[in-house]
């Protein structure tokens, strides 16, 4: 699980790469390739888990969707889905 910190679009790698340094696997050539174009960012930040969370759990709290995929939840259904 994560949480979205920021996100922007950007074809500059000057711009990017002090932001993203830390945080990427990705050398600077890499990043004048991808950056060839408008691109979006998004910082993001894990937050490990001590437990498994079943799809099943994720379904009773209201989260629908892809769970592989960027989704905004409640402060209530995050709480909820970390329930033991």
């Amino acid at each position: 699980m994560g949480i979205v910190e920021d996100a922007f679009v950007s074809d500059k790698v000057e711009e990017v790469f002090p932001i993203i340094a830390k945080r990427t696997v990705y050398t600077h050539s890499d990043l004048e390739e991808i950056l060839s174009k408008d691109t979006l960012i998004l910082l993001f930040r894990f937050i490990p888990l001590d437990h498994e969370i079943s799809w099943k759990k994720i379904q009773s709290v209201g989260i629908k969707g892809n769970i592989q995929s960027i989704r905004k939840i409640s402060n209530e259904q995050y709480t909820a889905i970390n329930e033991k």
